[in-house]
């Protein structure tokens, strides 16, 4: 069964500001949600991203079986 990762963003000097899941890995999570934001896509996400150069840290919380 694959598991389903809960992760947060959270810039350096912040407290967690978005928490997701996902049944990838991590980097290529964060790398997606960076890219996102640099593209231009216009949602509360990204625009944070954009706000704090795109400088954040994943963090994994928890596994859950299931996707």
């Amino acid at each position: 069964m694959q598991m389903t990762k809960l992760y947060i963003l959270s810039s350096a000097d912040g407290p967690p500001r978005y928490v997701g899941k996902t049944v990838q890995p991590l980097s290529y999570r964060l790398s997606s949600h960076v890219s996102k934001a640099r593209k231009g896509v216009s949602d509360h996400r990204s625009n944070w991203l954009r706000s704090v150069g795109c400088k954040v840290a994943i963090d994994l919380v928890g596994e859950v079986p299931g996707s």
